[in-house]
């Protein structure tokens, strides 16, 4: 990548404030403030930023001293830092959607509308930067998500559907379609002469390889066949009064154990990206481990702080299925075989945004009719099927095509 992307804007009087869902115990928003922040310290050098966070995550290094953090239930402390800022950046993620409960997502909208109104009536700037936008099924939604939306400085979508979704409402004019910002999370990548080369370091992934070994078998790492497995509550999530949450983790353990006696070799990995409850994937994780055969070549990885070690622990999987989206941009950082399971639109987009093929997604639907069992067995027999069409450099340097016009 040319240093000459990225335009200093040297003012040490800038404060920036940068409100997201961070420090809540999820992997992907982590990276994605990682990452957003790597971006910032290019342009705004000697600005002071304040991030919203519930908790201590990982931050870049360079930048202790000019990070202030805030807890977004500590309402006084939260508007003081708000209003001081010059600028206001809503963060990666998609938070711009109406389904689920409408109790808990009309606040949030309405909570979007009114921080952005504050901040424009201010005079203030406002941009949206790698956020994801669903396509509302409610006038509600419709109203309150075109509303925020056309106060913004600058929207970054990252990726088409948001895009679309923004254009459908009306707002186009200031939407930039991205990537996830996440495909950016890297120590060295901004470096002078970095050539966006892939992000991991091999020597250092050594180091991260499994550590376990009163609970894993003695065989040599290097024959291990490591499948990757992501999965999350969903129907607890967003439809409570639905158990299929249970029949899912059944058909799932069904394939795997399927896939794990067919070779002693067969190893698997399951991740955790949501640690923070009610919304974590500890339970079904472990409930999903309970059903496993073969418990000796199964290994979770917890929930950690710091996205690079997930990233790559990730790295030392064969193939990859993934349901929690950034687990999926993981595997694809790391060149996996990867196979989504696609139970929201931003899977779906993610999976054409980076030339998927369509055999390379299974719906909640298949999963619970027994679909899993025929894909694990395809992405093991024809790997190159369930490997997207865009290259890693390319999705990168997309990722970063809206720094022209900050």
């Amino acid at each position: 990548m040319e240093m000459a992307l990225i335009n200093s804007k040297d003012d040490p009087g800038e404060h920036i404030f940068i409100l997201g869902y961070y420090g809540w115990k999820n992997t992907g928003d982590d990276a994605m403030l990682y990452s957003l922040l790597n971006i910032m310290d290019r342009i705004y050098p000697s600005t002071t930023f304040t991030i919203t966070t519930g908790s201590k995550i990982k931050l870049p290094p360079s930048m202790d001293n000019r990070i202030r953090e805030v807890n977004p239930y500590q309402r006084f402390l939260f508007f003081k830092a708000l209003f001081q800022s010059s600028i206001y950046v809503l963060g990666g993620g998609t938070h711009f959607f109406d389904y689920g409960t409408r109790r808990i997502r009309i606040p949030r909208l309405l909570q979007h509308l009114l921080i952005t109104g504050a901040m424009k009536l201010r005079g203030k700037k406002c941009y949206f930067l790698g956020i994801g936008v669903e396509k509302p099924n409610n006038w509600w939604g419709k109203f309150l998500i075109k509303n925020t939306c056309k106060m913004a400085d600058l929207i970054v979508v990252r990726d088409s559907l948001s895009e679309e979704t923004l254009q459908d409402m009306g707002v186009d004019t200031k939407t930039y379609q991205s990537l996830d910002l996440s495909l950016l999370l890297s120590e060295g990548i901004f470096k002078k002469d970095s050539q966006l080369n892939p992000l991991i370091n091999k020597t250092k992934q050594e180091s991260y390889l499994l550590k376990k070994e009163d609970t894993l078998d003695k065989t040599n790492l290097k024959s291990r066949v490591i499948m990757g497995v992501s999965i999350l509550p969903f129907y607890h999530i967003y439809d409570p009064k639905n158990e299929n949450d249970d029949l899912l983790v059944e058909k799932i353990a069904l394939a795997l154990n399927k896939w794990m006696a067919d070779s002693h070799l067969h190893h698997l990995k399951l991740f955790i990206f949501n640690g923070q409850p009610p919304h974590d994937d500890i339970q079904i994780t472990t409930s999903l481990f309970e059903l496993l055969d073969f418990k000796n070549r199964v290994e979770i990885i917890p929930y950690n702080p710091d996205p690079l070690y997930i990233l790559n622990e990730i790295s030392t999987c064969s193939s990859f299925i993934g349901m929690r989206y950034h687990s999926c941009l993981f595997a694809f950082i790391n060149n996996l075989p990867l196979l989504i399971i696609d139970y929201a639109p931003k899977n779906r987009a993610f999976a054409r945004d980076v030339g998927l093929n369509s055999k390379a997604c299974i719906s909640l639907e298949e999963v619970l009719s027994g679909g899993m069992d025929e894909k694990i067995q395809e992405i093991q027999l024809n790997p190159h099927d369930f490997q997207p069409s865009l290259k890693l450099e390319e999705a990168q340097k997309k990722a970063l095509n809206w720094l022209k016009v900050l």
